[in-house]
């Protein structure tokens, strides 16, 4: 009985043991949202034989229906750069040699979710020597793993001065940057009106975004006493500024006694 069993045995463990499919590389990190990276074998396929083994890469979007990357235009090839992805990814490949298929380890492309830049607080005006400050209303977020972990910025704020309101000109606003890599900005500047936005950075190379602009008038309150516009009044000049997103769309209407008005539409 002994004998009998070890006959069986013997062609089963050669079987098994004819080459080893290989293992790709585990990705260390997440990649930044709709980019790619290459993918590859950290051991190549190997067994007692000296044939020619083909690869066929897989996907997945839940680690069980898996799909054929059509884009490999060589089956034959040991590495593959994704697609750009906004979604966490699995992928595997097929290895065959001699009419003989086996799987390679799966590995997860993690996905951060999308930078957004937050949105500024509406202030319609501050006053001077009053320490008020610009902030945000809500507050950066993506480029961080839904677990935590990856939520850390870089920001640079911005003062746009209006520099012409002659009709026709296409960008009336020069920007200048100012204050410190903070989420909160003290302007101390003379009367006049402003623009403020904040440009925020992934530190993890995710790139940089921008927020929508916000007007603010600054001036020493003692003199904030408001006149109604006679009816001479007339408007000289409108300017739109669009939002990063074209969400709001901010009105400065520009009168020719030296007045201002300021309109925020939301769409």
């Amino acid at each position: 009985m002994k004998i009998i069993l070890s006959f069986f045995m013997i062609p089963f463990f050669l079987l098994s043991q004819e080459f080893s499919p290989g293992t790709l590389v585990e990705l260390p990190t997440p990649i930044c949202y709709n980019s790619s990276v290459m993918l590859s074998f950290e051991t190549l396929p190997s067994g007692n034989n000296n044939g020619d083994y083909s690869y066929n890469w897989q996907k997945s979007w839940n680690g069980t229906n898996w799909f054929y990357i059509d884009a490999i235009e060589n089956p034959s090839e040991t590495s593959y750069e994704t697609d750009l992805l906004n979604i966490d990814t699995y992928y595997r490949v097929l290895v065959s040699h001699n009419n003989i298929t086996l799987t390679t380890n799966e590995v997860i492309v993690y996905v951060l979710p999308e930078l957004e830049s937050g949105v500024l607080k509406e202030i319609d005006t501050l006053c001077i020597n009053t320490n008020s400050m610009i902030q945000f209303e809500i507050e950066p977020f993506g480029a961080e793993l839904s677990w935590g972990g990856f939520a850390d910025f870089s920001y640079q704020w911005q003062q746009g001065i209006i520099t012409n309101i002659d009709i026709g000109t296409p960008a009336p606003i020069e920007w200048i940057s100012i204050g410190n890599d903070e989420s909160t900005y003290f302007p101390d500047l003379a009367e006049g009106l402003y623009y403020f936005r904040c440009l925020v950075t992934s530190t993890h190379g995710c790139g940089t975004v921008v927020t929508d602009a916000i007007l603010v008038q600054i001036m020493e309150c003692a003199n904030s006493n408001l006149t109604e516009l006679n009816s001479t009044t007339k408007i000289i000049k409108k300017i739109n500024i669009l939002g990063q997103t074209n969400s709001n769309n901010i009105t400065l209407t520009i009168y020719n006694d030296g007045s201002v008005d300021k309109k925020l539409i939301i769409k």
